[in-house]
């Protein structure tokens, strides 16, 4: 998710820095091997988003000996990736508003940055093509309508979405599908049964171009 980053002068703990050698996948986490032969814990998702050669800075809290959850990924290969990665637990995120240029944008508040970043201003038409779709491969506009997605209609109750919802999940755990499908059930479901993210969601359909608020606090992971 592409995003302008506000900066802070505060910083808590010790801010290390640190070149990937290794990023290997071990169950439920992913072990990031340093060339100075230390590692660091991450999730299965931001391992497989990791090169060797990337620079890895984290906040290492002085009362702990484990790194937090924001982490700056910079991106030194010219293969690959092709851009750095932030991510971040956020304290709450403002409505959308227009900028200087007329484009809208939310602005996401970082929670107890170590890394000298205060605040993130997410354009709203990431923001829809990251939370309001299906997939994340492709924009709202080219996307399956989430409520193909649940097989319902737009006019469905919050009941019938719900019920909807469980003959989908018994549906895919039958077909033995991957963890994927699962997630995109889930993220469909959460935001069709929140009448105002519904809302939203039935907006963009109509609009693409209207406000996409941030749907959901806690962690953001921007590319």
């Amino acid at each position: 998710m592409e995003a302008s980053i506000q900066s802070s002068s505060e910083s808590a703990g010790v801010i290390l820095r640190r070149v990937v050698s290794e990023a290997k996948r071990e169950g439920e986490k992913t072990v990031c091997h340093f060339d100075d032969g230390g590692s660091i814990l991450l999730s299965n998702f931001l391992g497989t988003l990791i090169r060797p050669g990337d620079e890895i800075s984290f906040s290492l809290p002085s009362n702990s000996a484990e790194a937090g959850t924001e982490i700056y990924i910079r991106n030194t290969s010219s293969s690959g990736r092709s851009r750095d990665l932030y991510q971040a637990p956020i304290s709450y995120a403002a409505q959308p508003k227009a900028d200087k240029r007329e484009r809208l944008y939310v602005r996401a508040v970082v929670s107890k940055g170590g890394l000298g970043i205060s605040s993130m201003h997410l354009p709203c038409d990431v923001v829809r093509d990251y939370f309001y779709v299906a997939t994340r491969r492709q924009p709202l506009a080219r996307q399956t309508s989430l409520y193909e997605v649940l097989r319902i209609t737009p006019t469905a109750s919050l009941a019938e979405l719900r019920v909807a919802f469980r003959l989908r999940q018994l549906e895919i755990r039958a077909a033995g599908t991957s963890n994927r499908d699962g997630a995109t059930l889930e993220r469909t479901f959460n935001i069709l049964a929140q009448p105002d993210l519904r809302a939203c969601y039935d907006s963009l359909l109509k609009d693409p171009s209207a406000p996409a608020p941030f749907p959901y606090g806690g962690l953001v992971i921007l590319g």
